[in-house]
């Protein structure tokens, strides 16, 4: 056989929907090299427990982090679990209609895990957020809050405006450990 048969490439360029193709094949045929290889590419192009900061752009939509789910139980891989369910606690449902809610392609329990899981974020937040600069009222010894625009008290050269609370809530909401 020619080499390039032999050795096909898995590689990062393959996109991770086809490499969660790739293991699952391998894994159901017993084809471990392979499935350990896909496995070992797979895990540099999602984030996993290990690295949880990376990649995070791959869950740029539910429906992503529900497939990274269900085939991480299906294949028996939790490494790539709990980024996942980071990801669909905080992402913003408020734009989806309920009949294409991809949490209904979750078990029960892992509909509630991330139910639960949005509920602890959320009260983590208010809890940590309330002293915070980002609250400043203008009452604070920060200089330029006075001038009623911005507080930037403890932020660098960047500024939430007052006037705009609910982008502020959200960007914390969603982003709770950044």
């Amino acid at each position: 056989m020619p080499q390039s048969c032999a050795k096909p490439r898995i590689s990062t360029e393959n996109g991770w929907r086809c490499l969660i193709g790739l293991i699952q094949i391998a894994q159901k045929y017993k084809v471990d090299d392979v499935a350990k290889r896909a496995v070992e590419v797979l895990e540099e192009v999602l984030p996993t427990v290990q690295r949880p900061d990376q990649n995070t752009n791959e869950y740029d939509d539910p429906e992503s982090a529900v497939d990274v789910i269900n085939f991480a139980r299906h294949s028996h891989l939790p490494q790539f679990l709990r980024p996942a369910f980071y990801a669909l606690t905080t992402q913003e449902w408020m734009d989806r209609p309920l009949e294409s809610n991809p949490l209904t392609r979750l078990s029960s329990k892992d509909m509630m895990r991330v139910q639960q899981g949005r509920t602890k974020l959320q009260s983590e937040v208010i809890t940590m957020a309330f002293g915070r600069w980002e609250n400043c009222n203008g009452l604070r010894n920060h200089v330029v809050c006075v001038k009623n625009t911005a507080c930037y008290g403890g932020w660098g050269d960047g500024f939430w405006p007052k006037e705009d609370n609910v982008a502020r809530w959200k960007n914390l909401q969603w982003h709770p450990l950044d």
